[in-house]
């Protein structure tokens, strides 16, 4: 790939906006923290802002992950699954896409998640099936939802379990080193709406979070699927997404349809150590590596990746302005690289040091 040029490569194209570029200005498209909706034909599409890098896949996305090692990304649609290769200077050609051949419903992508050591890659179907790929290869076929299920995600010790949450109410936990896994599935039943999210704690072992239709997160422990340990009354209306502090082993993140992230203190409830205050809903949100900083996706209106301190929640501290529709999917990529997803059917990168700076914007004269 060629630095500070376009690279083309067929029917889809990697872009990036030429070095010694103006950083907030973008010639011939929409200005920095703007976006315009659409989109999500085959080909390339132009730059939405400095220093994105773009790739087409050739149908609207709901989710990425990244592969251990660093080097291929995974992404996943109604309509489709690939493989992208990825690497220092961006996205790469071949892209495989794991659903040729394969049109069933189990095998749609509402979610995806890389295991954390293996090649295998679990995706979330809208008919209720949890499929574990190996390649274009089918490992395991999970069957036990019974309607669309929302989110996958692996353990990151514990690497044969798999846990998913679906808009049955239930969230099931999969042991994938049993032939027979999904007559080995723990089942808990949080006796509620739709599980949204879940999300295993990076420092309990046995501890995970769900978020959930009735505006409560909740968390279980994986050996009392009976009852839940927490449930914490967290937003008006659907939570849509939670992750937990990468550092601080008691603090996890909440976001809604409210328009609200909220950070919680397992040790006291009472009220959110801190709260953002977004345009419109918000659906994913990760943390930032080595910051006390969190990037968020918005459901609706809103396409670019904002990037809030919580020490100044009232304003992003970086605007991204990486599609021309609605981001689905999030990742770090270190501490200094946002990379996404969106209904504009493209996979995207973006440096922070080329984001759109809203503070440093604010009139505070007459």
């Amino acid at each position: 790939m060629q630095s500070g040029g376009y690279v083309t490569g067929g029917a889809n194209r990697t872009q990036r906006t030429p070095t010694g570029q103006d950083p907030m200005q973008t010639p011939g498209g929409p200005t920095p923290g703007g976006g315009s909706g659409g989109g999500g034909g085959g080909g390339g599409v132009d730059p939405v802002g400095p220093g994105v890098l773009s790739m087409n896949m050739g149908g609207p996305l709901n989710a990425l992950s990244v592969a251990p090692d660093r080097r291929s990304i995974v992404v996943a649609g109604r309509e489709t699954i690939k493989i992208v290769g990825l690497d220092t200077d961006g996205l790469r050609h071949p892209v495989t896409n794991l659903r040729v051949g394969k049109m069933n419903l189990n095998y749609t992508g509402n979610d995806c998640s890389w295991h954390p050591t293996k090649s295998w890659i679990a995706t979330a179907a809208t008919n209720g099936a949890v499929a574990i790929w190996d390649g274009a290869r089918i490992v395991r076929l999970l069957t036990d939802h019974n309607r669309t299920v929302n989110r996958v995600t692996w353990h990151s010790r514990e690497d044969a379990l798999l846990l998913s949450g679906s808009q049955d109410g239930t969230m099931k936990l999969w042991d994938t080193n049993m032939r027979e896994a999904s007559a080995q599935a723990i089942t808990f039943n949080a006796r509620s709406e739709s599980v949204r999210d879940v999300a295993f704690s990076p420092r309990y072992p046995n501890f995970f979070a769900a978020a959930f239709d009735n505006g409560t997160v909740q968390t279980w422990d994986l050996r009392r699927p009976d009852k839940c340990l927490q449930k914490i009354m967290a937003h008006q209306g659907l939570v849509l997404a939670i992750d937990w502090h990468p550092v601080d082993k008691d603090r996890l993140a909440s976001s809604g349809r409210d328009r609200m992230v909220k950070i919680w203190d397992l040790n006291d409830l009472t009220n959110p150590v801190a709260t953002i205050g977004a345009i419109s809903g918000v659906s994913r949100i990760r943390w930032r590596p080595g910051y006390n900083q969190l990037a968020t996706c918005a459901s609706l209106t809103d396409t670019n990746v904002q990037v809030w301190d919580l020490s100044r929640p009232y304003i992003p501290i970086a605007s991204l302005p990486m599609h021309r529709d609605v981001a689905t999917g999030l990742v770090w990529l270190g501490s200094d690289t946002v990379l996404s997803c969106s209904k504009d059917s493209t996979v995207a990168m973006q440096h922070m040091r080329t984001a759109y700076r809203p503070y440093k914007h604010i009139r505070t004269g007459g």
